[in-house]
Parts: structure tokens; C-alpha cells; sequence
């Protein structure tokens, strides 16, 4: 009874949830490119923009890293971009919450950059509150905001049906 109850219980089913979305955003994707990206030491913004496109059906898996990040050329902070530069975390988060359920905060909707992108996942507690957003981020950071963003939405969409 207790176990159920629990920080523990609470524990394993986070590392079930966390497993699954992360298993469910590997698969969305092609084994080679995923394992590409895995053994890359940063994410490029082609390869960020592979893995986001993939999961949201912007992009089909089969598509280069050149061509997905074609996909999201039309976004300002892609101007005068290479798909090879490493991503840097703001960017990232900007990427993300432009495909993601989540409005953003007030400030993001108004300015659609990724300051306030990485602003509003730092207050929703989805990156650290001291991140530096003009760094580049690591695989084991992207896969981690993917996932705390999944379920997150996952959350709310519960939340909102609970409300009815």
C-alpha cells in the first residue's frame, strides 16, 4: 500500500513514462540516423530539425539532416544558418515550442524567439534555471526536454479532461 503511495512509486512510473517517450521519439525515426545522432557529442540544428520534423510528420525519415533543416528555413533564427553548426539551447527551445501543443508563455507568443522560449521552459522547470542559452546543446539535454515536454502535454491534456 505504501509503495503505491509513495516517492517511490512515483519514481518508476516517471522512468516508465520517460522510457516510453523516449522509445517513442526513436521510432519515429530511421535506426541509422537516431544512432548518427546518439554518438554526435552536440546536436546540429540539421539533425535537431530531423528529429522534431520526424516526430511532428514535417519531415519523412528518410530525408537528409540539409533537407529537413530546409523544412525550417523560413524560422528567423535559421537565416544565414548552416544545417552542420551545433544548435544551441535557446534555439532549441525555440524549435521545439514552435512544434510543440504548448502555447508558450506571453512574452514567447508575442515574440516567437528563442529568449523567451528558453525563458518559458526555465520557469515550467523543463531546463535548469542557470542553462545558458547561447550554448550548444547535448544529445542527453535534447532527449530530456523532448521527453519533460511530452509529458507535460501528456499532463495537461489529463488536467483538462479531469476539469470536464
Amino acid at each position: 500500500m505504501f509503495l503505491f503511495g509513495g516517492f517511490m512509486a512515483k519514481k518508476i512510473i516517471l522512468s516508465l513514462v520517460l522510457f516510453i517517450v523516449i522509445y517513442g521519439i526513436c521510432t519515429a525515426q530511421t535506426a541509422e540516423k537516431v544512432e548518427e545522432i546518439i554518438n554526435s557529442e552536440f546536436l546540429s540544428k540539421g539533425q535537431a530539425c530531423y528529429l522534431i520534423g520526424t516526430a511532428t510528420g514535417k519531415v519523412n525519415d528518410n530525408e537528409s539532416y540539409d533537407e529537413a533543416f530546409k523544412s525550417y528555413s523560413d524560422l528567423k533564427m535559421f537565416k544565414n544558418a548552416s544545417a552542420n553548426e551545433p544548435i544551441k539551447l535557446a534555439e532549441f527551445s525555440n524549435l521545439v515550442l514552435q512544434n510543440a501543443g504548448s502555447r508558450g508563455g506571453l512574452w514567447y507568443r508575442v515574440t516567437k524567439t528563442p529568449h523567451y522560449a528558453l525563458r518559458y521552459f526555465k520557469l515550467k522547470g523543463i531546463v535548469r534555471q542557470n542553462a545558458v542559452g547561447s550554448e550548444p546543446i547535448t544529445i542527453a539535454q535534447a532527449f530530456d526536454i523532448l521527453a519533460k515536454i511530452e509529458i507535460a502535454d501528456n499532463l495537461e491534456g489529463e488536467i483538462r479532461n479531469e476539469k470536464k
